[in-house]
């Protein structure tokens, strides 16, 4: 399996050398999403615990690996209906810097094997469906962010586009050998003829779902049509229409995106079905997604269907 991904990233790599240094047009795919399945299961990976050595994760990761995970935390939410999931820095997140791109990299690089070992083999039959009768189930890989990244910046300061372009096909590797849907972290800014635009129009020509934080800039209309994931705060916060004095000189207005909205609900009352209920409901009523922390809801009992119904 090791050898497998690094195979596919060398094969990405000669496709990316060939592509991103011009400005040939990529041909976009998307993937087809039952929207009717607005809801996302958000679970977060990095930054669940506090312990920097094991990169922020708790869940039980270090003692039963991905598998146990699946086994323990996923299978049961699609036992309740759900369909699709995103994973926040799945491996791992350190305090005190931004989210990192190549966060599988440091993971391996620091010997953490219960992040980096036995990832494909637990995610893929969730994403193929051998849970849920053969429903597929979307998992987006909710990475750090690219542009600027120290690693990165380093290897284009020295002019070493196939060493960027290596780092970042194996930063990607496992979600893409899983057959994920891709997160980049603040990327709405990125320019049009930017590596990291260039690397995401690629992967959409291949097939393969991306979702660019956050609320796209006035002036990048190349990201208007691109699926877009944000906190649901910041999406209030940055509308334009609503706040002209401040996101009015930045912001691309509402009515200019269109690709899919998923918007991060985290509830005051995270305890409390009814306030989940409420905030999902008002995200929903929007014609957007909600991305919510689903675990707690449902192993108290909340059927996912309650949650999503439109009754008062």
């Amino acid at each position: 399996m090791k050898h497998s991904h690094m195979a596919y990233g060398r094969w990405l790599v000669l496709v990316l050398v060939s592509v991103l240094p011009g400005t040939v047009h990529i041909p976009r795919a998307q993937a087809e999403v039952d929207y009717s399945q607005r809801i996302i299961s958000l679970l977060l990976i990095g930054g669940s615990s506090t312990d920097i050595e094991d990169r922020r994760v708790a869940w039980g990761l270090r003692q039963r690996g991905w598998e146990g995970f699946v086994r323990l935390v996923v299978r049961p939410q699609l036992d309740a209906g759900v369909r699709r999931i995103q994973i926040h820095n799945p491996f791992g997140a350190l305090p005190d810097e931004p989210m990192q791109f190549d966060q599988y990299i440091h993971a391996r690089s620091a010997g953490l094997t219960f992040l980096t070992e036995g990832f494909v083999e637990a995610w893929k039959p969730v994403i193929e469906g051998r849970y849920t009768d053969g429903e597929p189930v979307e998992v987006i890989a909710y990475l750090g962010k690219l542009p600027d990244d120290p690693d990165f910046q380093k290897l284009l300061d020295a002019g070493d586009t196939t060493g960027w372009l290596a780092r970042a096909v194996v930063s990607l590797s496992l979600p893409l050998e899983a057959g994920m849907s891709l997160g980049f972290d603040a990327s709405a800014s990125a320019a049009e003829q930017s590596p990291t635009h260039r690397l995401t129009e690629l992967l959409q020509s291949l097939g393969i779902r991306i979702y660019i934080e956050a609320r796209p800039y006035k002036y990048t209309p190349h990201w208007f049509d691109n699926n877009v994931i944000i906190t649901d705060r910041f999406w209030k916060r940055s509308d334009p229409l609503e706040h002209p004095g401040d996101s009015g000189k930045w912001a691309a207005g509402n009515d200019q995106l269109t690709g899919e909205i998923v918007r991060i609900v985290f509830p005051k009352h995270a305890e409390d079905p009814v306030n989940w209920r409420l905030d999902l409901r008002r995200v929903l009523d929007d014609g957007h997604t909600a991305s919510v922390p689903l675990y707690n809801v449902l192993v108290r009992g909340t059927r996912l269907e309650d949650v999503l119904s439109p009754g008062p």
